[in-house]
This record gives C-alpha cells, structure tokens and sequence, in this order.
C-alpha cells in the first residue's frame, strides 16, 4: 500500500476558488475518475475528479475553504509497488522534461510576439477606416476538450446591449458548469445556438456589433470639453431639485440573483434535471444561499408529503409514521437514484392519473372450435 497526496489541478486564470461541496468522507472507497469535491469562481464550477483509485484516509480541506493550483485536497491509499525513491527519481525526471519543453515553447512565443503584434496593429488600422461601429464573431473558448458540451442556459438575445465580462451562456459538462463571458461591450445582432444545443471549442455562439477601436481626437477633445458643463449642469439641476425620501429596499429572493438565476452547482442542477424540480422553488441551506443535493432531496419530500393541490384528490387523510420494529429486526437500504426518480414519478401519476379500467367481452368459441 502507498499513500498518495491528492491536489487540486491547474485553474487556469483563477488565483483562488471556493470548495463548495465535499463528496467523500475519510474511509470512502473511491474509483478512477470519481468525484471528490466541487470548486466554484466568479465563473465555473468544477467538480474534481479522484486521479487513481484507492481509500480516502484523510481530508485536508472543508466546505467555504479557499484554494488554489496545488493546494492538498486529500490522501489517498491505493496500491502501489514502487518506493518513494523511485517516485522521487521519476518525479524529478518529468520536472527536468516539463522544463525543457517550457524553454523550448518561450523561445517559440519570443518568435511569434513580434508577428502576432504586427497583425494586431494591421487589424486596429483596418478597423479605423471602416466606420463608427463593427461586427465581430464571438466564439465558445477552449474548453480543454474535444468532446461536446451542453448549453442549458442563455442570458442574452438579440438586440441586447452587453458590457464586457457579463455572461452570454452558461455550458455543462459531465464534470463542471461554465459561463462563457462576453469579451468586450456591444449589440447582440444575432443567437446562434439555443438552449439544448451541444457545441465545442470554436463554435459561433453570436454575432456582436462593437464600436470601432480608433476614434478621431476631435471627438476625444469635444467629449472632455463636453464633461465639466454636463457635470456642472447635473450638479446645479441636483442643488435645485427637493431631495425625495429613501426607498425601501426591495424584497430579495432568497436563491436568485437579479437575473433570475440560481446558487447551485453542475451536480445539483443535473439531479434537479432527474427530479423536474424547478430551482427557483428551492430554498438553499448551503454559503451564500447555495443549494445543495439534500435541499433537493427535502424540497422532494416535502413536496410529496404535503396536502394535494386543490381538484387533484381532495379528503386524503394523512398517512402516519409506522413503527415497523415493533413487527421484528429491520434494515435500513439507501436508495438509488434510479429508485428515487421512480419514486416520484409514480407518486404523482397515482395522484392525478385516472384509475379507469375497461373490460369487454368477446365470444370466441368459433376460434377455439
């Protein structure tokens, strides 16, 4: 047996990120590619998955920690032949390669920078003499995959003005949820994916309509000079006008930010999926009003239990709790999601299905004969 120090991987751009859910517990048996935990940044989420199979003997983080590339996460026992030396040697080894090939592909970025900058110039210049506005193609990024993603959610149509960094989509994957930001401000002049659309790397997500980069300094001097009488004006018009009395601050809802959207995390929005639960509906117990699989797990239960809506069966009675080892030994079977799901299905088609049965006779003695 070895012991095998578990890390969270390379974030790209994000410095740190939240642990927002923990899927493992010390003493769990875990495989290849199972999930251990769940980051979020201002972003994505992203669930980490288990490098090597093996045991957890401990856990080095907990929900609301912040980390970063190469923080521990966790130790992993697992079987292993090979000594701490070897490992170090083979270790060593791979840093030795990784920074070669790092010198080799600075030395080749040195080469491209003059030539990609000399392109870029060339483009501002095209740019300048096109005219006051432009349309650019905004492209899903690298995703770091070649496998098809999921769009489930849309935050933009056409004719929209967006400012650069709001988010256009939101794409899923098996293992993490993403937002794709807009990259500079403009017009959305046309959509080309929906909702349910499977897309990867490169794939046109919409046509923006931006203001050319290059402007005339005349108008540049005509702005400044323009600026200290607007805000002259503004502040004489504010000193003339009776100040009005403090609004009330405006009910929040307790799971959605202001465009509707929800605290949750690409697991929890999966199994919502499964169990045709509207998020909004749920209240999260989780930081910052994050909901959590057991909320949806309570917000089902309560569902189920609750009085039947009006018209649907009217004068059930409520069912009691039964003591079922007042009968014997009992054991407690946890469920599978498949039985859950079935679970709930079946109850509300025994509720607001019809019980109807139809019989008709038929004479067959000629067939028999």
């Amino acid at each position: 047996m070895a012991i095998e120090n578990i890390k969270v991987p390379d974030l790209g751009d994000a410095s740190e990120v939240e642990v927002i859910e923990l899927l493992v517990a010390v003493g769990d048996e875990v495989s290849e590619n199972d999930s251990l935990l769940v980051l979020e940044s201002d972003k994505a989420a992203m669930e980490i998955p288990a490098p090597m199979s093996g045991v957890v003997k401990s856990i080095s983080v907990n929900l609301g920690d912040q980390v970063s590339t190469g923080s521990d996460i966790l130790t992993l026992e697992v079987d292993g032949e090979g000594s701490g030396d070897d490992k170090a040697e083979a270790g060593a080894e791979e840093k030795s390669a990784s920074a070669d090939s790092g010198k080799a592909d600075d030395e080749k970025s040195a080469q491209e920078k003059p030539a990609a900058k000399t392109e870029e110039k060339e483009s501002e210049e095209k740019q300048s003499g096109s005219g006051a506005t432009s349309e650019r193609d905004v492209e899903v990024p690298d995703l770091g995959t070649d496998d098809e993603v999921e769009v489930i959610e849309v935050h933009v149509k056409d004719g929209d003005e967006i400012a650069a960094e709001d988010s256009l989509i939101t794409l899923e994957s098996d293992k993490a949820a993403m937002e794709v930001p807009a990259p500079e401000a403009g017009k959305v002049k046309g959509m080309q994916i929906k909702v349910g659309d499977k897309v990867k790397t490169g794939a046109k997500i919409l046509v923006l309509e931006v203001a050319s980069s290059s402007g005339s300094s005349a108008d540049d001097s005509k702005a400044a000079e323009e600026k200290p009488a607007a805000k002259e004006e503004t502040a004489a018009k504010e000193e003339e006008a009776p100040k009005p009395a403090a609004p009330e601050p405006a009910p929040q809802k307790a799971n959605t930010e202001s465009s509707g959207r929800v605290y949750a995390g690409p697991a929890v929005r999966k199994l919502a999926r499964e169990l045709g639960v509207d998020l909004t509906q749920v209240q999260g117990s989780g930081a910052k009003s994050r909901i959590t699989k057991e909320d949806l797990h309570e917000f089902v239960k309560s569902r189920i239990n609750a009085a039947p809506a009006a018209g649907s069966a009217p004068g059930l009675p409520a069912i009691e709790d039964i003591d079922f080892s007042q009968f014997g030994e009992i054991e407690e079977v946890q469920r599978s999601k498949l039985e859950k799901v079935t679970a709930v299905n079946m109850h509300r088609n025994w509720m607001s299905v019809p019980h109807v049965a139809q019989f008709n006779e038929a004479d067959v003695t000629d067939l028999e004969d």
